[in-house]
């Protein structure tokens, strides 16, 4: 069942702005119509720590570290500067186990950051988290070291 939504603005130069259920509309018209889903798809993401099951790597922690030591190239920018140090990369684990929003939350530079990136968004499908028994979207934050031995 969709709802119909009648928005009206007393001016046609103002600009206006509407937040439903997750939808933004704008409209500069005198009079607008929006159909709304009462029931839109569930687009939460839990934090690691709130999930009933973490996601997982497949094959567990010693297979990502493996992963990641087989994977990654120490960048040639940050050999010649000696730089070392991790790189924070936060991403989402998806409910079909996808990696998707791969963002850096603290760099290093110098190739670094790019290298981590480039190494999250080509790691294989995680095994989804779990809330309640159903499969989630859960926030997983990756320190990935360069330069350290680790």
């Amino acid at each position: 069942m969709n709802h119909t939504i009648m928005i009206g603005c007393m001016k046609h130069s103002w600009l206006m702005s509407c937040v439903i259920g997750g939808f933004a509309l704008l409209s500069s018209c005198s009079t607008t119509l929006l159909q709304v889903t009462p029931n839109p798809p569930d687009l939460s993401i839990y934090l690691c720590s709130m999930a009933n099951r973490n996601p997982e790597f497949p094959g567990g922690i010693d297979a990502l570290l493996a992963y990641v030591d087989q994977h990654s190239t120490y960048p040639i920018e940050a050999a010649q500067a000696a730089i070392t140090g991790k790189v924070f990369i936060s991403f989402i684990v998806s409910k079909t186990g996808d990696v998707t929003n791969v963002s850096v939350l603290q760099g290093l530079g110098y190739g670094c950051d790019e290298e981590a990136v480039r190494l999250v968004r080509e790691m294989p499908r995680w095994i989804p988290g779990k809330q309640n028994d159903e499969y989630v979207n859960v926030k997983y934050t990756l320190p990935v070291s360069f330069g350290t031995g680790n």
